[in-house]
């Protein structure tokens, strides 16, 4: 027996709990507080309750932030620049709340990935591959930083500073207040008196935030499955390449080996694209 294969056979990743902790761990932050993450253990009855109710709370305060803001849209604005102020911040927010249902939706398809990728890290078959995956990750997770940099070095600014240079509203007691982030109608409510304004005005900010953590969170799992994925291929190609240089032992048995990862690289291709669709 070749040495490489020796290797192989006595190499165990003992650090592949923290090692997929590390790849989903940016990912599992922004979509835990808004209970889209798939890891969840919904075992349990209370756990499955625990889930629905939470999903449920974080959707009507979605739709508490939206549904004022599209009648205000199509009843209030009063010309086409104002239109075009207010319907961009709609859309995306729109996107954001596809992609909450999207992840309940193929919570489990994703959920499968995600555990398929863990198991991976576990059967790595030696230091050197396992190196390769780790700095595939780490490209992955750079990738899903610089991502959450820009979105909300963009996006919340323009929820907190706009409204400061906006034009005042004129209340009807001659008194001035800043407009809302998410220019809204509440039908059923006034929201100018204070201190219920304010209150709202922190509110809309915060939960355009959990939006954000959602399309942030889903393209930081795309991200990182491409990566994963990358890594597989590179991993199948090193193999390749040492397949006649370490030895002639068992050229049928490492050949088959070969194929075994090049089509567990095939497979987790397979897995992004439809984790891909399935997001957009």
């Amino acid at each position: 027996m070749s040495p490489t294969n020796a290797s192989h056979k006595l190499f165990r990743n003992f650090n592949y709990k923290s090692d997929a902790e590390y790849v989903m761990k940016v990912a599992k932050i922004l979509l835990t507080p808004v209970g889209v993450w798939p890891l969840y253990k919904t075992d349990s009855t209370f756990d499955k309750m625990k889930y629905v109710f939470q999903t449920s709370f974080i959707f009507s305060l979605m739709c508490f932030l939206l549904v004022p803001h599209i009648i205000y849209t199509f009843y209030d604005a009063e010309d086409l620049t104002r239109y075009m102020k207010v319907i961009a911040a709609q859309v995306f927010s729109l996107l954001g709340i596809v992609k909450f249902w999207t992840m309940i939706i193929n919570r489990n398809d994703i959920k499968y990935c995600l555990q398929q990728m863990e198991i991976q890290y576990r059967d790595v078959e030696s230091e050197e591959d396992r190196s390769v995956m780790v700095r595939h990750a780490k490209i992955g997770r750079q990738f899903t930083i610089m991502y959450l940099g820009l979105l909300y070095g963009g996006a919340l600014p323009y929820h907190i500073i706009m409204p400061l240079v906006a034009d005042k509203i004129i209340k009807e007691d001659n008194t001035t207040q800043l407009p809302l982030p998410y220019l809204s109608d509440y039908i059923f409510f006034v929201v100018e008196n204070s201190p219920f304004y304010e209150v709202l005005f922190v509110t809309q900010i915060i939960f355009s935030t959990l939006i954000l953590s959602t399309n942030c969170g889903v393209y930081g799992l795309i991200a990182t499955s491409v990566m994963h994925a990358c890594c597989l291929f590179e991993i199948s190609r090193r193999h390749m390449e040492t397949f006649l240089t370490s030895g002639t032992d068992d050229l049928h048995k490492r050949f088959g080996q070969i194929i075994v990862h090049h089509m567990r690289a095939l497979r987790s291709a397979n897995n992004v694209q439809t984790f891909y669709q399935m997001c957009h």
